[in-house]
């Protein structure tokens, strides 16, 4: 349960600090995020499943 809060506070620590530096060079954020939710969803790098209901 740690290492999970652990990864949502990185999570968005990166969401915030990538929104003020690419804003400058007009990247829209959701394209970002839906980049993110890629890497950290199941099928991704981190494997975090959004069906789990026990976390």
């Amino acid at each position: 349960m740690l290492e999970l809060m652990i990864i949502c506070g990185l999570v968005l620590l990166i969401c915030i600090t990538s929104s003020k530096v690419l804003y400058k060079f007009g990247v829209p954020m959701l394209l970002i995020f839906i980049i993110l939710g890629m890497l950290f969803g199941s099928d991704g790098v981190v494997g975090i499943y959004f069906d789990n209901y026990e976390l």
